[in-house]
């Protein structure tokens, strides 16, 4: 048996850079079980956890880009099909 923390997915706090820390990776999962491609069923462990609204890697980029209600898990494909702005993803409050 593991006893874990419980963990406040509206306390963790953004981060000023490109990867995902745990913490936010395990709040983004928890939040998101599965891939948010329509009809996805690949677990979001699984997925790569990709920025909504795209990552500015320029110096003036705003601050806390990389926070939980900005990460969605997407299996490969769909990930690299937004990647190439093939679709667009929305994603709601």
């Amino acid at each position: 048996m593991t006893v874990r923390p419980v963990i406040d997915l509206n306390a963790i706090a953004p981060v000023d850079a490109y990867e995902i820390p745990d913490r936010i990776r395990t709040a983004v999962c928890w939040r998101s079980p599965v891939d948010m491609f329509p009809y996805g069923t690949q677990p979001s462990r699984r997925c790569d956890l990709d920025h909504t609204d795209p990552y500015d890697h320029g110096a003036a980029g705003p601050p806390g880009q990389t926070r939980t209600d900005n990460l969605a898990p997407l299996s490969r494909k769909p990930h690299r099909a937004k990647t190439a702005r093939a679709w667009h993803l929305t994603q709601y409050e």
